[in-house]
């Protein structure tokens, strides 16, 4: 019996971590697409013919730190997956699945289509 109850939490918490992960995993590709818009935002007043040096020069500290924040952005949520990874792997390994089922998902994320 406590076994039953165990196995139940266990596999409650792996579907929560694994809704966690996706809903991560689609937000995180959302962040490069409003930087580039900013990026372009600030290209724009940089470049402009009548903008004034000062100017010029704000907008690329502004890009500059744009940047650095995507950047920095990307490599936590990149952690964030591995430990998201860790926790659903050793949540399988409890309950005794495979870790090839866990690959396979990790696989079809990732797979590009083929070139033709």
């Amino acid at each position: 019996m406590e076994t039953q109850t165990r196995a139940a939490q266990v596999q409650e918490r792996l579907q929560r971590l694994e809704a966690r992960r996706t809903q991560s995993d689609t937000f995180v590709w959302s962040v490069p697409a409003l930087a580039l818009g900013g990026q372009a935002f600030l290209l724009t007043i940089a470049l402009g013919v009548d903008t004034r040096p000062l100017a010029r020069m704000i907008a690329a500290a502004a890009g500059m730190l744009t940047l650095a924040a995507s950047i920095h952005f990307m490599l936590k949520q990149s952690y964030y997956f591995k430990l998201y990874d860790a926790a659903i792997e050793a949540g399988r390994k409890e309950l005794g699945l495979s870790a090839a089922r866990a690959m396979d998902n990790r696989a079809q994320r990732t797979a590009s289509p083929p070139r033709g």
